[in-house]
């Protein structure tokens, strides 16, 4: 029948299975039709947020980050220098004759030597190819730099185009639900003057009732 044609939409106004489908299957809040939240319902979210932040201890999180943050910050304006550990480089005498120390001094030389060989090999193969490698290296960031911008260009049109179908689709259901609104309290008013329409027959039988008992008794 007519009412299983009906469903339940958005702000529990019933509308046709034919106009459901023409809507979002979903739609519980108009941000752009809803009327401004008053100051009870602020200071409520207010309330909650604070909750929700209680229960987490981000201030202990920001505070590890400040000393970096004073390092990179002097760093960048030359207050504070960058000293480079020298000492494991170093190749320390031992102080005795013992054989153990001599023979660990006598490794750690060999193993600073093939570091430092291997070091100028870097430094060799850098000079040669470090230029045109840093230059390719650029190419390909510059490369995957445009692609990303023209994404997030792409993207941010594909979130408004998102955002002005939001508002239209909204405002056309705002405008829906209105007309529904009136038409609702309007069938409330005519619901509530029949009631009471049947409630004065309901008297006025009762009466009529009363009257003809009172004839009939009469005539007996």
């Amino acid at each position: 029948g007519a009412a299983s044609d009906m469903t339940v939409h958005g702000h529990g106004a019933l509308i046709s299975s034919t106009e459901a489908q023409h809507f979002s299957p979903a739609i519980d809040a108009l941000p752009y039709i809803d009327s401004e939240p008053t100051t009870t319902e602020i200071a409520e979210y207010q309330r909650r947020v604070a909750s929700t932040l209680s229960t987490c201890n981000l201030q202990q999180s920001l505070n590890a980050l400040k000393p970096w943050e004073f390092k990179h910050e002097a760093l960048r304006s030359g207050k504070l220098e960058w000293e480079v550990d020298t000492e494991r480089y170093g190749v320390p005498i031992p102080e005795n004759d013992d054989v153990g120390a001599m023979e660990k001094a006598y490794k750690n030389a060999q193993a600073q030597i093939e570091h430092q060989n291997a070091r100028i090999v870097n430094l060799e193969l850098l000079s040669k190819y470090g230029s045109s490698t840093y230059v390719t290296h650029n190419s390909q960031l510059s490369s995957q730099l445009s692609r990303l911008q023209s994404r997030s260009a792409a993207l941010r049109q594909e979130i408004e185009n998102t955002n002005v179908g939001r508002k239209l689709q909204q405002m056309e259901i705002g405008s829906w639900m209105e007309k529904l609104e009136r038409r609702y309290g309007e069938l409330m008013v005519e619901v509530g003057q029949t009631r009471l329409a049947n409630a004065r027959v309901e008297v006025e039988v009762g009466e009529l009732e009363r009257m003809i008992a009172e004839v009939q008794e009469g005539g007996m």
